[in-house]
């Protein structure tokens, strides 16, 4: 799954590259939640 998911990205950031910056920043604040419900 990662791998399609990074070719597919490699694809979007040079039709749409401020989609890159999204998906960071979505996939950093889920991985910050999931860590804080992990740790309470």
């Amino acid at each position: 799954m990662m791998t399609v998911h990074l070719d597919r990205h490699d694809q979007a950031d040079v039709d749409v590259p401020e989609l890159d910056g999204l998906v960071l920043v979505i996939a950093v604040l889920v991985l910050a939640g999931i860590l804080v419900w992990l740790c309470t």
